[in-house]
């Protein structure tokens, strides 16, 4: 029974071994530019601040642009650097005359693990970031910046040994709950983003 299950365990790995053979994929440095769909959740309610009603900016309301470095361990599975900077959300508060506009953008510093399939990899990213907020318009507050952890997923399609289409959900972890605009000073938003873009390899 134990040498089955060795044996099994044995061919699972060399058929992932055979399925990541990634003939596009490639170690050096890369950039990456992103666009898509952010929303910001754990800001104050409308009536909490006065307000009559919340909208969030359709999409497209985010941008990303990311330099990094992936190193293949193994044909199949690379480990890397991720650093960027973003622009996530905007939402905005409708008073009688006027409005308030939050957005977030970030610095972020990303461990990257990737596993290469045949015909795309698989990522993900997880590390630390400074979120700085942004109120304009009515209710315009001093920006404030906090440190918070950052965990994304996505896959990479390639086109050839350079570039790469990739489709990216990230998730910024708050978990504060903020009643008032003031509160920025020790608190952010929960973002939840979902962006489209290209990766180009050097």
């Amino acid at each position: 029974m134990k040498r089955s299950l060795k044996l099994r365990i044995m061919l699972l790995t060399a058929a992932l071994m055979l399925l990541g053979q990634n003939v596009f994929a490639r170690n050096g440095i890369y950039v990456t530019v992103d666009g898509g769909s952010a929303r910001q959740t754990g800001l104050p309610n409308a009536a909490a601040v006065g307000a009559n009603s919340t909208s969030s900016k359709p999409a497209p309301n985010s941008s990303r642009f990311g330099v990094g470095y992936n190193h293949d361990l193994f044909p199949y599975l690379g480990i890397g650097l991720d650093i960027g900077y973003g622009h996530y959300g905007e939402e905005i508060y409708h008073y009688p005359t006027n409005e308030t506009e939050v957005r977030s953008s970030t610095l972020e510093f990303l461990m990257l693990l990737q596993y290469h399939f045949t015909q795309f990899d698989l990522f993900g990213k997880a590390g630390g970031l400074r979120q700085t907020v942004h109120i304009t318009g009515f209710d315009a507050q001093p920006n404030q910046t906090q440190i918070a952890p950052l965990y994304a997923i996505g896959i990479a399609l390639p086109s050839n040994q350079h570039l790469a289409v990739i489709f990216t959900y990230a998730h910024i972890s708050s978990h504060k709950k903020i009643t008032t605009f003031s509160e920025t000073q020790n608190k952010s938003p929960t973002v939840n983003a979902c962006l489209v873009g290209l990766r180009y390899t050097f």
